[in-house]
């Protein structure tokens, strides 16, 4: 197993491993047609390659791209922008390698992660890592109302 930085011949996969991540956490919680419109223009070509540009994305490899993370690193806080694991790959370890590959970006920051209620295996999984439940946002996810946890975990590092 490998944890690496993406490069742009890993996008395609990215976006693969995405597809499967948002129908796989997200179906029942959200409108069929919300999914694919999240997809279609944040995991498009384009949207992606422009993410790759701006910010930190790390990719997992076991023979074949099987999990992502990516990183926002803002002034005060580092953001997880998403975490997907193929699905026949989970509870081995490899979310956890990735979210330490993230922060080790700036230890002496505090990570969040904004996750949508329900999400019950995010929950879990930030839960295990050491985040704790902060505030709930209301928005709008291309027309769909949504709810939001936002996740906490404290520096690592002074």
């Amino acid at each position: 197993m490998l944890v690496r930085s993406a490069q742009p011949e890993d996008l395609e996969a990215v976006a693969a491993i995405a597809v499967r991540g948002w129908w796989d956490a997200y179906r029942g919680l959200l409108r069929a047609s919300t999914i694919e419109s999240v997809l279609t223009h944040t995991y498009s070509d384009r949207a992606l390659r422009h993410r790759w540009e701006d910010h930190p994305m790390f990719l997992a490899v076991d023979r074949v791209p099987i999990a992502f993370a990516e990183a926002f690193i803002e002034d005060e806080r580092i953001v997880l922008g998403a975490l997907f694991v193929a699905s026949d790959h989970r509870r081995r370890g490899i979310g956890s390698l990735l979210l330490e590959e993230a922060t080790s970006l700036r230890t002496e920051l505090p990570v969040t992660s904004d996750v949508l209620l329900g999400a019950a295996s995010a929950e879990v999984f930030y839960e295990s890592h050491g985040f704790v439940p902060g505030e709930t946002m209301k928005s709008f996810l291309y027309g769909e109302p949504i709810v939001e946890r936002r996740w906490w975990r404290e520096p690592i590092a002074a």
